[in-house]
């Protein structure tokens, strides 16, 4: 909504493969919520289209190591919901830091919430020369890209 606003030639790159993996409760709770669903890429595009935002987003079914070349460089905003283990997000937020421009954001979800995405940010994030850490909001962490 705030692209469509403020900036409407900007597009919003949604890279996710879609498919509901994660840990056994994981799972079963992607299940409950989808009633039964493997995959919810159809039912993202349909929500898109629902609430008027087919137009602004360009969806990648597929995993971040696949789609980070075709994110172009400059990106105001990278949000990662990755995998929640550590080498699954701190896979997704190396290959995304170098697309952000400085002075952009990135900004990561289940913050407090995981071991393995804690555990990346206390090592990695808040010790990358790349970043200050801006602000925390409930599971949601934001760092700023530093001028280079």
């Amino acid at each position: 909504g705030a692209c469509i606003e403020h900036a409407p030639d900007t597009r919003v790159y949604c890279v996710d493969p879609f498919t509901m993996l994660g840990s056994p409760s994981q799972e079963a709770y992607h299940k409950r919520i989808t009633k039964g669903l493997t995959g919810t890429f159809f039912q993202f595009i349909q929500h898109a289209n629902e609430l008027g935002y087919y137009n602004q987003i360009i969806p990648l079914a597929t995993t971040s190591s696949v789609a980070e070349t075709a994110i172009p460089g400059g990106c105001r905003l990278a949000f990662v919901d990755a995998r929640h283990d550590y080498q699954g997000v701190s896979t997704d937020t190396q290959l995304v830091i170098p697309k952000i421009k400085p002075g952009g954001i990135l900004a990561l979800h289940d913050a407090g919430v995981y071991d393995g995405v804690d555990q990346h940010i206390e090592q990695d994030l808040k010790h990358d020369p790349r970043l200050s850490l801006t602000k925390q909001v409930n599971s949601i962490v934001a760092f700023r890209k530093i001028g280079e």
